[in-house]
């Protein structure tokens, strides 16, 4: 798969959670300022839009978001346990404040 990314991604070290669609918990595995990759246990089809909703350092943000890719990355067989996903989301218009606030939350974890 080729690599059409717009913005750097950033590897989070601390846990961080979210929801995607304010239905399903997910954790965040990377985030950037165009998008996030996600692992959950529930089926995400391509195209499809969503809202992540992630706690940031000031608070809860809804970020809407339209899914890129998704796969299985566990739990195929009867003895591995729930399938888990992982996917790939990229974010859409979001409101300047939105991306200011995001902006600043990813300037903090890099100076950590």
């Amino acid at each position: 798969m080729a690599d059409d990314r717009h913005s750097a991604r950033l590897t989070l070290r601390d846990h961080l959670t979210g929801d995607v669609t304010a239905k399903y918990a997910v954790e965040v595995l990377n985030l950037s300022m165009g998008g996030a990759r996600l692992e959950h246990s529930f089926s995400l089809r391509p195209g499809e839009p969503c809202y992540l909703r992630v706690r940031l350092t000031d608070g809860l943000v809804n970020l809407p978001a339209c899914v890129i890719w998704s796969r299985v990355i566990g739990g195929v067989g009867p003895t591995e346990g729930p399938l888990t996903f992982h996917t790939g989301v990229q974010f859409l218009a979001l409101p300047a404040k939105t991306r200011s606030r995001l902006r600043t939350f990813l300037g903090g974890k890099q100076k950590h």
